[in-house]
Order: structure tokens, then sequence, then C-alpha cells
């Protein structure tokens, strides 16, 4: 596999030859004849972070200003709890950084720190790279009670469903 390092010269060649140009000298790339834009709209890179996490917002700045750096004008937006988790499922942002936490009912929201304390001891500086952001939506039919399902983990209660006549 080959690396994948940082080339400022190369990112703003392929920028180049998808006709983003900084037209105006500002150092923000615009669109001039290019695809999936309109001309004149600037190259706009939106960035959602979890702001309860420092190294989230440490790399934020770094990707923040190594996309500035090729003509991107960078927005960066920083949310935690019911705010980021609304902005996460309005899909309205180029990346987001987050931590990954399961709340389901039940959960004591206290204790969720101390899990999120646990994780990263457990997981260190183990890579994530999140490429999508899943839509999902579940179905049961009528007579299934206690159907709860929550996004990413459908069959959470399973063993509580029940099938009614």
């Amino acid at each position: 596999t080959a690396e994948n390092t940082y080339n400022l010269s190369e990112a703003k060649r392929l920028l180049e030859a998808a006709n983003w140009k900084d037209t105006d000298g500002d150092g923000v790339r615009e669109c001039v004849d290019c695809l999936y834009a309109e001309n004149g709209d600037p190259l706009r890179f939106a960035l959602l972070l979890d702001d309860t996490n420092q190294r989230f917002s440490d790399n934020g700045r770094v990707i923040a200003a190594q996309l500035e750096a090729a003509g991107f004008l960078v927005g960066i937006d920083m949310f935690s709890g019911e705010r980021l988790a609304e902005l996460q499922q309005e899909q309205r942002f180029d990346a987001y950084l987050s931590t990954f936490t399961i709340t389901l009912p039940g959960m004591r929201y206290e204790a969720t720190s101390t899990y999120g304390i646990e994780s990263e001891t457990r997981i260190g500086e183990f890579p994530m790279v999140w490429l999508y952001v899943p839509d999902e939506f579940y179905v049961a039919a009528p007579g299934v009670q206690n159907f709860s399902p929550q996004q990413g983990l459908p069959l959470w209660n399973m063993t509580e469903w029940a099938i009614t006549k």
C-alpha cells in the first residue's frame, strides 16, 4: 500500500486542474467552470468537532491549517451533547471528529464520562476514519411490541420484543 503523505504542492496542482483557482488573490479558491459548483463559489470545507476532547480540537486545527494552505475556506463548528448529535444527524458537514458513544435507554448518563476515559485508555492512539454517516431507518410489523431500535444498534433490546396477535 502506498503511503499517504501530506503534499501541498500536489494538492494545489490537483485543485488547479479541477478549475478551483484563487481568482481574487485572497487565498481562497473559487470555482471557474468546475464540476459540481457554481462559478465564483468558494472552495468550502465544513468541519464538525466534538468539543469534549482536546485531541479533536487540536486535530481540527491541524486539518483546517492544511486545507487553508491549499486554498479552502474552512469553517469549524464545535459542539457537544445533544446539539452535536442533532448536527450529526443533519449531515451538513464535510468531516466530523468525535468520540463513539452508545447511549441506550436506562443507561446512566453521568457514567458516560468514566466510560469515555476507560475507552480512551484502551484504544490509545488507535486511528479511525469514518467514511460516511449511517442514515438508518428501522421498521417492524404492527404486532411487534417493545421494538425500539437505536441508530447503529438495531437489535440492542431484541430479547424484550414480543409478537402479539
